[in-house]
Formats: structure tokens, C-alpha cells, sequence
């Protein structure tokens, strides 16, 4: 029997009707990982937690990597493959979240083939001990240091539209995923970096297309 709210009052005697509850659906929305190893390249935008949805896909990476699965080329076009890199940007304010990252980025470090794939790019924007030695600057110009556990690591913010850019323009005739999970404003910063590098490089036949989750900080 249906509580007596889900009913109208009788009226004229007839039975009771069952009045029933307006339901919305709304979607469906694309996975933030869609499509993610049809391209030929990929970059990787991530804003602290933001990394959590992209830790399985490198992990899947990292096994694919040693499973010697081919990469993928402009010529092919079959599935199964593995994009010719992978881009990680991940920035992140305390150097403790890095262990989020860390089992990755150990396998990381001990597949030579994995490595001529992913290439991690990791800001950190707080403090770091000063224990750390203070090793290079990155290709951008920004301080790294090197870890005890030997993962190096960029001062500051990433200059996103330098990067989109300068990676861009490493793979002529490509198609390019780019992925992002960051705040709004760092979101709305790739996406129109995304913009103005199609522009610069449509002559060069590479493409980039973009994929973005965001949340508030």
C-alpha cells in the first residue's frame, strides 16, 4: 500500500490515483578518460587531488609499457595502443601529496621504456626542506630539487602555456588529447592555451582536443 501522500484525495468516488514523482535524468556526460589511447600524444593537466582520476590510467600505462605494446603512430590506426607520450603535469602545493604519485613513479623510474613515454613534469608551489638539494632549473626556467628518494621536482607554478605549446610542437601531424582536473581558473588557463596553440600549429596538421573536470579550491 503507497503512503497516502503518494495519493490524491477521491473525488466523485473514484479510486484513489497513485501520483507519481517527476524524475530528472540528466547526462550522459563523457568519462573524463575517454578516448584517451586513440591519440597519437597526450598531456595530462592535474591540480593536487585532481591527480586521483589520472592514477590508474598511468598505472595502466606502466603495465602496457611492459607488456611491449607498440605505440601508436600517425599511420595507425588500429586499437590496442600506446600514445607516443604522455605528458603529467601535476601541481600541488605540499610535497606530502606526492606520495599519491609515488608507486607510479617508482615503476616509472626502473622501465627505460616506460620513460621514453611518460614524462612527468611535477610543481610543487609550497615550501620544500631545505635538505633537498637544489639541483637545475627545468626546460621552463623553474628551480628543481632533487628528492631523497631521487624523483626531481619544479619550484612554482607551470607555465601552462609555454608547455601546451612547447609540447605541441614536438609532435607535427598529430592528434592530441589533453586532460585536465584542476580548480576553474587553472581549467579556463589550459583551455585557452589549448585555443591558441591550435591556431599556431593547425599548418603543422596537429590537432588537440580537450577533456576537463573541475572543482573548487
Amino acid at each position: 500500500m503507497y503512503d497516502d501522500v503518494w495519493f490524491v484525495p477521491e473525488l466523485e468516488g473514484s479510486q484513489n490515483q497513485a501520483t507519481l514523482p517527476t524524475i530528472l535524468v540528466d547526462g550522459p556526460y563523457n568519462a573524463p578518460m575517454e578516448n584517451f589511447f586513440e591519440y597519437h600524444a597526450n598531456i595530462i593537466v592535474a591540480a593536487g587531488i585532481g591527480i586521483t582520476p589520472y592514477i590508474a590510467a598511468l598505472e595502466h600505462v606502466l603495465d602496457q609499457c611492459a607488456s611491449n605494446i607498440p605505440v601508436r603512430t600517425t599511420q595507425t590506426t588500429r586499437n590496442g595502443l600506446l600514445p607516443q607520450c604522455i605528458y603529467l603535469v601535476w601541481v600541488f602545493r605540499d610535497i606530502s601529496m606526492l606520495c599519491l604519485l609515488l608507486p607510479a613513479l617508482q615503476r616509472l623510474r626502473t622501465d627505460p621504456r616506460a620513460r621514453e613515454i611518460v614524462v612527468p613534469c611535477l610543481y610543487v608551489t609550497g615550501a620544500v626542506n631545505a635538505e633537498h638539494e637544489t639541483t637545475m632549473s627545468d626546460v621552463f626556467g623553474r628551480p628543481m630539487v632533487r628528492l631523497s628518494n631521487g624523483i626531481r621536482v619544479s619550484q612554482g607554478r607551470p607555465p601552462l602555456a609555454r608547455m601546451v605549446s612547447y609540447m605541441a610542437g614536438k609532435h607535427p601531424n598529430s592528434r592530441m588529447g589533453v586532460f585536465c582536473c584542476a580548480p576553474r581558473k587553472m581549467t579556463a588557463l589550459v583551455r585557452s592555451s589549448v585555443h591558441n596553440t591550435n591556431a599556431a600549429v593547425a599548418h603543422e596538421g596537429t590537432s588537440m582536443e580537450m577533456r576537463a573536470e573541475c572543482f573548487s579550491m
